[in-house]
């Protein structure tokens, strides 16, 4: 089995969620969306550093070195901000950083980073605390709720494409951007989704 293609299977699993929080765009699915889309980035950002830890399985037979690449993807939970710092690491541009430091209609990507882990909860369980609670207006008991907005999906897509690229040159990502196409082009909002994900890189 090749390196890459455990990079890969992360990588298609992660664009496969972000189309769908994007085909979802029904108000009243606003939290099955964002929960997709959480997804996808945790799924791009374990597929970037499972391939930067490629050394630590590269050499084993195909069953251990499956298990090694689910134990580093476990290892990190759905630890959004530390799955950020340890990507950045394999960074020397600032990439991740200015992501962080950029407004997502009205939304500081930061802000979200902290709160997905919150967020991921939130879109699946009931919770006593709901994520909104971090975004006063500015009266008491307002709030902005980013899980139902157009900012977290602008993030998020921004951040998700930003790993596929750097993993661009490393991967078949041609022969991986294709099965993506061929499992949903099918779909209207696809066309749509591929004019705005990695909108230069579709064949």
């Amino acid at each position: 089995m090749k390196t890459h293609h455990h990079t890969e299977t992360w990588l298609f699993y992660g664009i496969s969620d972000l189309y769908f929080s994007f085909h979802s765009e029904e108000w009243v699915f606003d939290y099955h969306s964002a929960f997709f889309a959480i997804m996808a980035l945790e799924k791009h950002l374990k597929a970037f550093l499972i391939w930067h830890r490629k050394k630590e399985y590269e050499e084993l037979g195909k069953k251990e070195a499956n298990e090694k690449v689910l134990k580093i993807a476990k290892s990190y939970g759905h630890d959004f901000p530390e799955l950020a710092k340890k990507a950045d690491e394999y960074l020397s541009n600032n990439e991740i950083t200015n992501l962080l430091n950029m407004s997502y209609d009205g939304y500081n990507g930061g802000e979200l980073l902290e709160v997905l882990r919150d967020a991921y909860m939130e879109t699946r369980y009931p919770t006593s605390r709901n994520v909104a609670q971090s975004f006063p207006v500015g009266e008491p008991g307002i709030y902005h709720n980013p899980l139902a907005s157009s900012g977290l999906h602008k993030f998020i897509q921004t951040f998700c494409e930003t790993l596929a690229k750097e993993l661009a040159g490393s991967i078949d990502f041609e022969k991986l951007l294709s099965e993506v196409k061929d499992q949903y082009k099918h779909l209207e909002p696809f066309n749509r989704f591929s004019n705005i994900y990695l909108k230069e890189h579709w064949q």
